[in-house]
Formats: C-alpha cells, sequence, structure tokens
C-alpha cells in the first residue's frame, strides 16, 4: 500500500529527488526480491495473496507476467490451450453437471474430447457434483400462483395465462377477474341490501357470472369512450350496474337509467296452485282394493292444500 501511495503521488507531480529515490528504491526491490516467493508464501491467505501480487506488480517489482497464485503449482503439459484447463469452457461445464438446464455451447469435436478426457480419468476441478434438485415449479402450489398473480394487472394477468395450461387455469379463476373488475370499474347490483358487504358477495355467487368475459365486455364498452365528455365536461361512461353496457352522457340520464334498473327489480310474488290427482291404490287384499274415492267412506278426508306464495 505505502509503495502505491508513493507511486501514484510521483505520478502527479513532477519528476523530483523524492520521487528519484522512490524509483531507486524499487529498483533495488527487483533486483534483491524480484521473485513472488520472496514476499508470499503457502501460507498466505488467498485474499491477500492476490492484493500482494498484484502491488507488487502496479510497483513495478515483479513482472506482469509473473505466475499467480492459481498457475503456481500447475505443470508443464503439451496441450494447445494455451490457458490453463480451470479457466476453459469445457471446466465450466462440468462443474455445472448435468443436472443444469443450459445450452450446449461446446461443438461437436469440443464435446467428443470432453468425454475423451473424462474416460483418461483426468482431473476435475470440481470439489463435488452438484446432486439432484427438484424443479422450483413443485414448490409453487396453486394457492402461491393465486397470491403472485393476485398483484397483476389486466395486462400481465393475461400475458401469464399463455405460460402454460396450470398457470391459465389459475389466471382465469373468477376470484382474480372480480377483483381487477372492481379495482377498474364501479359495481352496482339488484339487491336490496346494497350496504351490506356480506349481502354483495352472497348476491355475487348466485349469479353465474364468468368475470373475465365481464370485463372484456366492458373494457370494449369503455374504450371508445375515453375522450368523450358533455359540453359541462362530464366524461360518458357505460352503466355501473353489472351485464349493462348502456351508454350514459349526463348525471340525469344516469340517474334515469338506473332507476329503470331498479324498478325491474321488484320482487313479483308468483302463486303456484297445488292440485291432488285421483290415485289408483293397490293392495292384496281384495276387500280394499280400488280408487281413493271409492274408500271415501272408510278414510279421512283430504284436507286441501292452500296455495303457496314463492317470491322470485
Amino acid at each position: 500500500a505505502f509503495l502505491l501511495w508513493r507511486r501514484q503521488l510521483h505520478l502527479t507531480i513532477p519528476l523530483t529527488a523524492h520521487a528519484k529515490e522512490f524509483k531507486m528504491l524499487v529498483l533495488k526491490l527487483s533486483l534483491c526480491f524480484g521473485e513472488l516467493h520472496h514476499w508470499v508464501d503457502e501460507s498466505t491467505d488467498p485474499i491477500e495473496y492476490e492484493r500482494t501480487v498484484q502491488s507488487l506488480k502496479f510497483a513495478g517489482i515483479i513482472g506482469f507476467a509473473e505466475n499467480s497464485h492459481t498457475i503456481v503449482h500447475e505443470e508443464t503439459t503439451s496441450d494447445p490451450w494455451p490457458f490453463i484447463t480451470e479457466q476453459s469452457i469445457r471446466s465450466a461445464q462440468q462443474r455445472m453437471g448435468p443436472n443444469v438446464s443450459h445450452t450446449n455451447p461446446l461443438s461437436d469435436h469440443a464435446e467428443l474430447s470432453r468425454r475423451l478426457r473424462r474416460n483418461q480419468m483426468m482431473m476435475i476441478t470440481t470439489a463435488t457434483k452438484q446432486k439432484y434438485e427438484e424443479p422450483i415449479m413443485k414448490y409453487l402450489n396453486d394457492d402461491v400462483l393465486r397470491v403472485m398473480f393476485s398483484f397483476l394487472g389486466y395486462k400481465r394477468l393475461v400475458r401469464v395465462s399463455s405460460v402454460c395450461k396450470g398457470w391459465r387455469d389459475i389466471a382465469r379463476q373468477n376470484s382474480l377477474w372480480r377483483c381487477i373488475y372492481e379495482s377498474r370499474y364501479e359495481l352496482m347490483i339488484l339487491e336490496d341490501d346494497e350496504d351490506d358487504e356480506t349481502a354483495i358477495d352472497m348476491a355475487l355467487a348466485n349469479h353465474d357470472w364468468s368475470w373475465q368475459q365481464l370485463f372484456v365486455a366492458k373494457w370494449s364498452a369503455e374504450r371508445p369512450l375515453r375522450f368523450k365528455r358533455s359540453t359541462d365536461g362530464w366524461r360518458h361512461r357505460t352503466c355501473s350496474f353489472a351485464g349493462c353496457f348502456s351508454v350514459v352522457k349526463s348525471p340525469m340520464q344516469q340517474y334515469r337509467h338506473e332507476k329503470t334498473h331498479r324498478s325491474k327489480s321488484k320482487r313479483q310474488p308468483t302463486t303456484i296452485k297445488l292440485t291432488i290427482q285421483p290415485t289408483t291404490i293397490t293392495t292384496k287384499n281384495p276387500s280394499i282394493a280400488g280408487t281413493a274415492s271409492e274408500h271415501s267412506a272408510r278414510t279421512q278426508p283430504v284436507t286441501p292444500v292452500p296455495q303457496a306464495r314463492i317470491d322470485n
């Protein structure tokens, strides 16, 4: 660190007596201690080893071609590859292991050479081969994906539905599209207890609606009205009742249209008449065989069923 600091200092100022003294010091060190083993040994920490080597190289005490810690003990071999084996793509592919999904970066000739080297039991610079790991999608069950998809907008939800069949089934669920519909558009239903959230949820559950289709229809009806406004600045919009896409152009028209919906939703009682048809009674005793009218004297009189009032 001292040598580097002095070197950087003298690079920014003109050559002086101190700079000449520093250069003479570097020259003496390179002549007396110009080899790497004078500065580090086998017990040196790898990080400290690399820092020391780089500092000596930048100071000019050792040459830039001096061997680093990774190739000090490398034996000389007759190989056309000019670099060490650990830095080759072949070695990197072997370290990744067979269970890692990746495209094969090697040509046919290189792949054959890799197999020959493996058969010859040459040194592989990997500590342990990777164990088999299950795909992460096995841990992402439907509940986890459903929570993740709930944070998506309608555009991204449509895109993820094209990934696979499992994602498509989850992305098309009514619960997700209902949240998207309610977050983007106002929703009104024809129920008596409109202020009660529980009643609204129960009412919506009774309707067999596809919220995705409702959203697409609502979006298609609202899109042409994005920039349309009345003379007083009121924005044109569609009806807020679910399933109705009528266009309203003023607050009064909206009020009258909603009033029409509420007038149609009034419950009308319906009367259903229940009549009794005479039924033939079959029995093994011939003394009591016959129809219900023939045995009216021996049986209790039948009380007529009152009319039932059933609401819609």
